[in-house]
């Protein structure tokens, strides 16, 4: 879960800060081989956190590339709670603590919650 999640951090980062639509088979992270990054992208797009047009294999399984046209609203409001790195951190710790494993809405809350907490707004 934590490289899962640190990957869809990195992506929207990556997605939020392009000029232009991005091939997602040609990004290249670091710790990250490209069929992960793929399936991620699809993923994130699945979640509506990026738009993206997703072609796939014959047999409808493997994702052959993806072109992402950028962050839509919920993803501009996941990234906006998961930028800074030590409520980041925390959450993440939270979460592995607790659950182990989450959907991407309920760690988002833990984000929020935690950010609120941080600001004495809880």
């Amino acid at each position: 879960m934590k490289r899962d999640m640190d990957l869809i951090r990195t992506l929207l980062i990556t997605i939020e800060g392009a000029n232009a639509p991005i091939e997602a088979t040609r990004l290249t992270l670091p710790e990250y081989d490209q069929q992960s990054i793929l399936y991620h992208v699809v993923l994130l797009s699945e979640a509506d956190l990026i738009k993206a047009e997703i072609s796939y294999a014959d047999n409808y399984d493997l994702p052959l590339m993806a072109q992402v046209e950028r962050l839509t609203w919920q993803g501009h409001e996941f990234l906006d709670a998961a930028r800074n790195d030590s409520v980041w951190q925390k959450a993440k710790d939270t979460v592995l603590s607790k659950a182990g494993t989450v959907s991407i809405a309920v760690f988002q809350a833990v984000l929020i919650s935690i950010a609120k907490s941080q600001l004495n707004l809880q």
